[in-house]
């Protein structure tokens, strides 16, 4: 140990010798003396740190502190300078992933996290409706499970028949309100074997209206078309209350179906006055038959179109 400090001593008093015959100030160049670490620009640079954090080399002989930080909503960085603790670093608590009631539907959306813990999320579109539409009304084409996107498909609103301006709608029965009584319109399509068999088995026009309900005919026309063969026989034809023989409107000759070789029209306007037992009339359908013997041979079509009122008694 006193051989090291002798040393010691013997340099020290050399490098003032030194220093004294140049006549100058100790050069910058240091001298160390083994085993001591040599001059050094890193140490030299973190030596001359000021700061606390985490020390990175920025360059040559250039040094830093850094503080590790998060993302807010993300990424949580607890002592990310390293000074009272290790740094240690946290995924926020994650957030959900959504539907919509009765519009789409999620499976695995809770608590969804990023990196490792990663959830696969589905998202599905509800269980589809349908668009419907009114009978008699509104028809819907392809409205059964209506779905959006890739699925998507076709969905047709139509009503049953145009209704436009310039259409030409045609109605099995009208209903239109007049006075107490609703004036009703009604369209009855008679074959060949209806025309051949209605003088045995009368033909029903309007159904019976319910207890204590009258039929007012107002008008009967019937459109026949010429089938190519006349009828040959049958009488008058008539519209009558049940299977009373009263008659609900006037009678037409049977010369329309037996008479000519082309269509024809005939045409009844109400039927004047008449009475008969209220049971007979009252609550009966009307129906169409004829006098004398049933037609026979042709092979023509008639439609019978009545306007009609139903009468509370």
């Amino acid at each position: 140990m006193s051989a090291i400090k002798d040393r010691h001593a013997a340099s020290t008093v050399l490098w003032v010798i030194i220093c004294l015959l140049f006549a100058a100030a100790p050069p910058a160049l240091s001298l160390y003396i083994p085993p001591a670490q040599p001059p050094d620009a890193d140490l030299t640079a973190l030596a001359g740190l000021s700061t606390t954090g985490l020390v990175t080399r920025t360059g040559s002989a250039t040094y830093a502190t850094r503080t590790l930080t998060g993302t807010a909503d993300r990424l949580t960085v607890t002592q990310g300078d390293g000074v009272a603790g290790d740094p240690t670093a946290d995924v926020n608590t994650a957030g959900d992933v959504l539907g919509t009631a009765n519009r789409l539907t999620v499976t695995g959306g809770s608590n969804v996290l990023v990196g490792a813990d990663a959830v696969d999320v589905t998202l599905d579109v509800s269980t589809a409706g349908d668009i419907l539409g009114t009978s008699n009304q509104v028809t819907v084409t392809g409205g059964d499970n209506v779905l959006p996107g890739a699925d998507a498909v076709d969905v047709t609103l139509a009503l049953p028949q145009d209704i436009h301006t310039g259409a030409s709608p045609t109605f099995v029965n009208v209903n239109l309100t007049q006075n107490a009584a609703t004036l009703q319109y009604r369209s009855v399509s008679l074959n060949t074997a209806a025309i051949t068999g209605m003088f045995a088995t009368p033909v029903e026009l309007i159904p019976a209206p319910g207890a204590n309900k009258f039929i007012v005919v107002e008008a009967v026309v019937i459109d026949y078309t010429y089938g190519g063969t006349a009828f040959t026989g049958g009488g008058t034809i008539s519209f009558v209350y049940g299977t009373s023989g009263s008659n609900a409107s006037g009678t037409m000759g049977g010369a329309l179906f037996t008479t000519g070789t082309t269509d024809r029209l005939g045409w009844s306007i109400a039927n004047g006055n008449n009475s008969n037992t209220r049971t007979s009339v009252v609550n009966q359908a009307v129906n169409i038959t004829n006098a004398t013997g049933a037609f026979a041979t042709g092979n023509g079509s008639a439609v019978v179109k009545l306007v009609y009122r139903v009468m509370d008694l």
